[in-house]
């Protein structure tokens, strides 16, 4: 799976890599981390809609076996991307107050 160099890595394709690299499915990496399944399918296809949390951000870094911070790293440089291009960002992470 390339990747186009002048452009910033999407976090959709960021978690499919890094499932391709580990070996796992979207299922596993849901049962592991507690993430639904649903949820990182619509992610992993851009699809979705609504922001991604930190708590979710976190358990997908453990999942992932990443930093929390090289998955919000990506997906700042896609909103950025988005901000200068006038597209809506899926996937944007916020901070929760659970």
């Amino acid at each position: 799976m390339g990747v186009r160099r002048n452009q910033p890595m999407g976090l959709g394709v960021f978690v499919a890599e890094r499932l391709e690299t580990l070996g796992l499915t979207q299922r596993e990496l849901a049962e592991s981390t507690g993430v639904s399944e649903s949820e990182i399918s619509r992610l992993v296809s851009g699809d979705r809609g609504s922001a991604m949390s930190l708590k979710t951000a976190m358990k997908l870094s453990r999942g992932l076996i990443v930093t929390v911070d090289e998955l919000l790293i990506i997906v700042n440089k896609q909103g950025e991307t988005a901000r200068a291009t006038g597209v809506a960002t899926p996937g944007k992470a916020t901070k929760t107050t659970s």
